[in-house]
């Protein structure tokens, strides 16, 4: 409640600043009023379809066996937080953008601001996911600080979960594009579809898994599954809307990043084989083997990405430069 009041007030600032006034009139005739509530209908029962979903999926776990609704309830907590890092904040920038140029009817603009954030948004996760899946286990019992059983469980949720990232990420990108051009029901629609594909794989993966201890970890994967198809749906309904949409410039985007961090990913595994720190206490014996795969493979990723010139990476490295004053700050 203390951070909701604190956000709001943040907001408030810049308007009171400006001069303006608030207050509590209510003017149901107003036209930008009835328009935003107008653009807004469609996207409230999205919220609504979102409950539903995490709701079907607590109901077929809870006849999974004791422990599965946890289980996948605190590896889900670790999954959002990437998520709205790099897919939902970075989704909320791109509306801002996205709005003025549909607003202005500069279709190329658009495109080239979607790109640029699809393309930011994958430099960041791609990695993420592949190096987080493989030290699940050390950042769950970083977190948590319990091991055994509870340790493992979680981490097959949170490995299933994370499988679906760049997909929801994405789409939350690519929905911003439609609320950009005022259409506010189409990935309402699209949610739908996607909530209800959801509840068919959810009871499919259970009923096929093997492993009757980790059966719950197929609703997270039944989630990820899902992510990568709504994610399709989206582009290929936005394709036909923008003709001029070059999909095949993100794939191959994509493409490149993921055979960076997948030679990534191989130093992090043998920095994890070779690496283990056990002279110090729990605490930092768990922070440092959670820290230093990422830390290494994170910087071999980045090292690759520079010399192999990715736009990103040479922004990044220009401002490390030059705060650090090895370049002229004119």
């Amino acid at each position: 409640l203390f951070g909701a009041i604190i956000y709001f007030l943040v907001l408030m600032y810049p308007y009171l600043k400006a001069g303006y006034k608030f207050s509590f009139k209510l003017r149901l005739n107003y036209e930008p009023l009835k328009k935003t509530i107008k653009l807004m209908l469609p996207g409230i029962p999205g919220q609504a379809i979102y409950e539903i979903n995490f709701i079907s999926n607590r109901i077929i776990a809870s006849f999974l066996g004791v422990g599965s609704i946890s289980y996948l309830y605190y590896a889900n907590r670790l999954y959002q937080f990437p998520l709205a890092l790099f897919g939902i904040g970075i989704s909320s920038v791109l509306l801002t953008s996205a709005a003025k140029d549909a607003s202005n009817n500069d279709l190329k603009m658009l495109l080239n601001n979607y790109y640029d954030t699809f393309k930011f948004m994958a430099y960041f996760i791609i990695p993420i996911t592949l190096l987080s899946v493989l030290t699940a286990d050390k950042i769950s019992l970083l977190v948590y600080q319990k091991s055994g059983e509870f340790n493992n469980k979680t981490t097959i949720a949170l490995q299933c979960y994370l499988l679906g990232l760049l997909a929801y990420a994405g789409a939350n990108i690519s929905a911003q594009i439609y609320y950009s051009l005022k259409d506010t029901f189409t990935p309402v629609k699209f949610s739908a579809m996607n909530m209800l594909l959801n509840i068919v794989l959810n009871v499919l993966i259970v009923l096929i898994w093997q492993n009757n201890d980790t059966r719950f970890a197929g609703l997270a994967l039944s989630n990820s599954i899902c992510g990568f198809i709504y994610l399709f749906i989206l582009l290929r309904s936005l394709k036909k809307r923008l003709k001029i949409l070059d999909l095949k410039l993100l794939f191959f985007y994509c493409l490149k990043i993921f055979i960076f961090s997948i030679i990534a990913l191989i130093v992090s595994y043998l920095t994890i084989r070779f690496l283990n720190f056990t002279k110090f206490n729990i605490v930092v014996n768990r922070l440092l083997n959670a820290i230093m795969p990422l830390f290494f493979g994170l910087s071999t990723y980045f090292i690759l990405t520079l010399i192999f010139k990715v736009d990103f990476s040479i922004k990044i490295w220009y401002n490390i430069t030059k705060f650090f004053g090895f370049r002229s700050k004119n």
